[in-house]
């Protein structure tokens, strides 16, 4: 069907997700609409970014109460403009504000879609997943499905699923296969396809295992355990680098406790790196850790690596521990540098699991996959 136009409102700023490098995953909507459209509320003017049928928009004039003062207007006169004819916002806090003039004047079906779960993260860090209030929170994710004409969620995570339930809105609940946000963005597939050539069938055989971390670095994606499992691997007597990649607010900390544990020469920090960086980064290490990790998990194992992570979130109901990954229970270092520990000494079976690893990643995050999912979510 010709003239789909998504639209996506979202309370980021366009430049902090450019700085983040992760905004052009945004194409992958293309496998069904004609055109997508992302509105950043917040944020410094400027010109919007132009990619495939992809329109990055900045609405905010850096100021930030006005900008969500009157961001509905702003969302509406975009939509007038650019003729859109579906809308989405994974905006969990915001959602109803942001469509609301637009809900009033026209009517639009509106599609909110949870990419995290906020009670999954608030038992995981002790801190709610917006830094409002617990209770503030839940009653704006309230509203926000309460405006909400669908809400979508992905099968293979079905504790995101519960949670939707639990709110008392399973009848809006639309569950799909996959979904864009699952995706990388295109320059890293790019990179990894032009790598896992050179990849594929091969054994790794570094002098010392090459251990990499990829993801923010704040306090629920729990770092902290991740640095305990180094220092426990020291005890066990075992030669490793672990690269971490990412930044944060918990960095400077973060590498305090490095140094303190006397991990210097065996841990380090890479900072943010490029989707190509990231990539080439898989590309080069022999074991992905993950205490609690999205997409870069998934990038992992498109990468072909053998992946050790918790037992946390959706990771449980993809991976087979095993089979395509070693899982630890969350929260216990112990349990998860003894998984690790598995692997050092064990390049055969670390090609055998990133092997069976990529090959359930390309099964579930197909283009196909992902083309019948945005079918299913917006008929």
């Amino acid at each position: 069907m010709e003239g789909r136009t998504l639209l996506n409102a979202s309370i980021t700023k366009l430049e902090d997700m450019i700085d983040k490098g992760n905004v052009w995953y945004a194409t992958h909507y293309r496998q069904y609409f004609d055109r997508y459209v992302c509105a950043y509320v917040l944020g410094k003017k400027g010109d919007t970014l132009e990619r495939d049928g992809v329109s990055l928009v900045p609405l905010g004039t850096g100021r930030p109460a006005l900008d969500l003062l009157v961001a509905p207007w702003r969302v509406y006169r975009l939509s007038k403009a650019c003729g859109a004819t579906h809308f989405i916002s994974a905006d969990l806090i915001l959602a109803w504000w942001h469509f609301s003039l637009l809900r009033l004047l026209t009517g639009g079906r509106i599609v909110v879609m949870p990419v995290c779960n906020p009670e999954e993260i608030l038992r995981t860090s002790g801190r709610s997943y917006s830094g409002l209030p617990a209770w503030l929170e839940r009653l704006f994710i309230h509203l926000s499905f309460r405006s909400a004409d669908r809400i979508l969620c992905v099968k293979f995570d079905p504790s995101g699923v519960a949670w939707v339930r639990s709110t008392g809105f399973e009848r809006k609940l639309k569950i799909v296969g996959v979904l864009p946000e699952e995706f990388s963005t295109p320059a890293f597939l790019q990179a990894i396809e032009s790598r896992d050539r050179d990849r594929a069938g091969r054994t790794s055989m570094h002098a010392r295992p090459r251990l990499v971390y990829v993801g923010r670095l704040e306090k629920e994606k729990l770092v902290d355990d991740l640095i305990d499992a180094m220092a426990r691997l020291r005890e066990l007597g075992k030669t490793f680098t672990l690269t971490i990649v990412g930044d944060g607010a918990e960095r400077s900390r973060l590498e305090r406790r490095v140094l303190d544990s006397g991990l210097g020469e065996a841990v380090l920090f890479a900072g943010f790196v490029s989707s190509e960086g990231v990539a080439q980064r898989l590309a080069d290490s022999d074991i992905f850790v993950s205490p609690y990790t999205g997409t870069s998990l998934r990038e992992a194992a498109l990468a072909g690596l053998a992946i050790v992570a918790y037992r946390l979130g959706w990771v449980e109901d993809v991976f087979r521990d095993g089979e395509n990954c070693l899982l630890a229970d969350a929260h216990d270092s112990r349990a998860m540098a003894s998984r690790i520990a598995e692997l050092i000494d064990a390049p055969q079976r670390r090609a055998e699991l990133g092997a069976r690893a990529r090959q359930l990643a390309r099964d579930i995050w197909s283009t196909a996959a992902l083309r019948l999912s945005l079918q299913q979510a917006f008929e």
